[in-house]
């Protein structure tokens, strides 16, 4: 009985049941049924526009001369055309849990935490507000920024385990599919790299 209250402690938790523990949490705070929130719909429309132009004119409201975020336009768009607004809404909402929880996991798994510390971790994030700065939240709806956010978990756990090249290389696609999140992560994951080398010579042979 001991032994399974102990369990949630382990550092040798196995990988699927923590990142099932953290879709949950997950699926409790994005609430994939709900309503649009936030700038969803301002970006889905945006994302349809970049797929399908033709179902726009010229004084539609959905308009952005970026041409930064084709990724996550791509994503969205694409689904959007494929499924419609509201089922597009909640199966990209869906597939954010299954990338954040995956990728969050991977990270507590290189970082050698525990399914509880993740979970408590996770838990107090969401609980003080979520947001670092700037009411910029993480886990409240489905973005560009939630994909390119769930990359750069992965791409940070890499860069703990010395995986560089791996760590850059998605930390290049976190800011394909958000420029300022990809962009701001992609330059502390190397400078990760860097303190965990001590080269600064390969810290920026990798930034090149």
């Amino acid at each position: 009985m001991l032994d399974g209250l102990l369990a949630p402690l382990e550092r040798s938790n196995a990988f699927i049941w923590t990142a099932l523990a953290v879709a949950v949490v997950l699926t409790l705070q994005i609430e994939p049924f709900r309503g649009w929130g936030g700038n969803e719909i301002h970006y889905f429309a945006l994302g349809l526009r970049a797929v399908r132009p033709d179902q726009f004119g010229p004084n539609h409201a959905a308009f952005d001369h970026s041409v930064a975020r084709f990724a996550s336009f791509a994503i969205l768009g694409g689904t959007v055309a494929v499924f419609g607004y509201d089922s597009a809404l909640i199966t990209l909402r869906f597939v954010a849990i299954v990338a954040y929880a995956l990728a969050f996991a991977y990270l507590a798994r290189c970082l050698k935490l525990s399914r509880a510390e993740t979970l408590v971790a996770l838990l107090l994030f969401v609980l003080v507000g979520q947001c670092y700065f700037a009411i910029e939240w993480l886990f409240a709806g489905v973005e560009g920024k939630a994909f390119a956010y769930a990359a750069v978990f992965a791409s940070i756990g890499l860069a703990w385990r010395d995986k560089d090249f791996a760590a850059v290389g998605v930390a290049a696609l976190a800011t394909y599919l958000h420029f300022l999140v990809g962009g701001f992560w992609a330059v502390a994951v190397i400078g990760l790299i860097g303190l965990k080398s001590g080269n600064v010579r390969r810290m920026g042979a990798l930034h090149c």
